[in-house]
């Protein structure tokens, strides 16, 4: 084996970040909807028995149009323990 000829091992050589061209440019907002009554009423109860970073988490998701079962369990998975 000729060890003249190898090459050359480039080791941690990453091309630079380019700029992004689409400067200005804001991600779309979030539209959220106001919670019925009923929701209200019922994320009341649960709070009795969660804690609050799980009901905060939990009406976040509701505001967003998940059902309170769907944010519930969204809400248990992501960590936020009731």
């Amino acid at each position: 084996m000729d060890y003249n000829k190898t090459k050359p091992m480039t080791v941690g050589t990453r091309k630079p970040k380019q700029p992004s061209k689409e400067k200005g440019k804001k991600k779309p907002v979030r539209k959220l909807k106001d919670l019925t009554a009923s929701q209200e009423n019922r994320l009341k109860e649960h709070a009795k028995k969660a804690s609050k970073r799980h009901i905060n988490k939990m009406r976040l998701l509701m505001r967003e149009g998940m059902s309170f079962k769907q944010a519930h369990t969204v809400a248990v998975k992501m960590g936020y323990k009731p």
